[in-house]
């Protein structure tokens, strides 16, 4: 939908700092506004919360709606804490658990990643999913072993 000749692209947040790097993103032409999706994330990957985000701004607004869940992935903890990420500890023990948990295990496999996946939903047509792992250990590329990027994928939004 469009407003004042600008189009509308509601993200699935309440995070204005997200929202104007979104704006930022666009370049112009489009009126980025914030919605609270009030969904529960219950998906057990990153790309099923973001849909989950993005189909509930979506039913909401009726506008085109895009929505994100991000994370990290601990290759010594078999993935963990994933999507559990925001919910893994305190924002204050964040640091400390890593190191508690990764106690014992050598350097070389103290690799982990940020996963991010991102989901847009337009009332009209078919949701569009990416997701995007960025490895962030000291590791060397040729010696990394990040787990598979799921491949793009096209969901029926309804």
């Amino acid at each position: 939908m469009a407003r004042g000749g600008e189009r509308i692209l509601v993200l699935g947040t309440t995070n204005q700092h997200k929202v104007e790097e979104i704006a930022t993103i666009l370049d112009g032409g489009w009126l980025v506004e914030p919605h609270d999706p009030e969904v529960e994330e219950t998906g057990t990957t990153f790309e099923a919360n973001a849909l989950l985000k993005a189909r509930a701004v979506a039913d909401a607004t009726g506008d085109l709606a895009a929505a994100d869940d991000s994370g990290i992935e601990i290759d010594a903890l078999g993935g963990a804490p994933g999507v559990r990420s925001a919910r893994w500890t305190d924002e204050g023990d964040w640091i400390p658990r890593v190191l508690r948990e990764l106690d014992g295990v050598p350097p070389p496999g103290r690799g982990c990643s940020y996963v991010c996946a991102a989901a847009v939903v337009c009332f009209f047509a078919s949701a569009v999913l990416r997701r995007a792992n960025r490895p962030t250990s000291r590791r060397k590329a040729a010696n990394a072993k990040p787990r598979p990027a799921a491949k793009s994928s096209r969901a029926r939004a309804r």
